[in-house]
């Protein structure tokens, strides 16, 4: 059966990008099948534990599935009213932020984290509801500046041919600097909108800890010139 699902994914792909007629595609149990095999359906009541490693597992195991799968959400939260509520509510928030815990694992491939990202960008700019609940339920802020932390530090250590660990700063490969901007565009509509004068002390330090990591990005070295261009805006 398994074999039939990237095929079945990538025809919904294509036909997701066309704004009519997506009723069809958005009923519930779609979306519900399509959370499901991009790995983001969690059981709230479930220990946080058992969940990392069932998404660890299944991930390693399917992701040509999972990463077609959050390509279809993608195009539909894009397009579709009805999916972004849809989206919104039905613990797809709770399983990228889940998913984001594990960003550590080496084999977990970099488009999965592209396109969580991706697809908690155009939720958090199309659904104004989430942006409070992300920010402070699920304690967003914290986990996307660690994820940028690692990114990071990806470029101040690397391995000599002898096997030590060295502090050199190595240039941010391009797939690096894309999930960095998507990262830091989900940053930007989580913050855009809080009210800056009025701070509480932990939110103080949210800010004072991501002027940090802002002012690392700025100086890391990247392969190109172009990748540079899109991580400084």
């Amino acid at each position: 059966m398994s074999v039939c699902h990237v095929p079945c994914l990538e025809a919904l792909r294509i036909v997701s990008r066309d704004r009519s007629h997506l009723d069809v595609i958005t009923g519930r149990e779609v979306l519900r099948t399509m959370q499901w095999h991009a790995n983001l359906y969690v059981d709230l009541q479930d220990e946080v534990s058992q969940i990392r490693k069932e998404y660890v597992d299944r991930v390693n195991n399917n992701s040509t599935v999972v990463i077609e799968a959050q390509k279809c959400l993608c195009n539909l939260i894009f397009n579709s009213s009805s999916a972004q509520r849809s989206c919104s509510y039905s613990g797809c928030i709770e399983g990228i932020v889940q998913r984001l815990k594990t960003y550590r694992d080496p084999g977990l491939p970099h488009e999965i984290k592209y396109f969580d990202m991706r697809m908690l960008f155009l939720l958090t700019a199309l659904v104004a509801d989430i942006r409070p609940r992300l920010r402070q339920e699920l304690h967003g802020l914290t986990y996307l500046m660690e994820a940028l932390d690692l990114i990071i530090k990806t470029s101040k250590n690397h391995e000599s041919r002898d096997n030590r660990v060295e502090d050199t700063d190595v240039p941010l490969t391009g797939n690096e600097v894309d999930l960095a901007c998507e990262i830091l565009k989900v940053l930007f509509n989580l913050t855009v909108h809080v009210d800056k004068t009025n701070l509480d002390e932990e939110e103080e330090a949210h800010f004072m800890r991501m002027v940090s990591i802002l002012h690392d990005l700025l100086i890391c070295q990247t392969e190109s010139k172009e990748k540079r261009e899109e991580l400084v805006r």
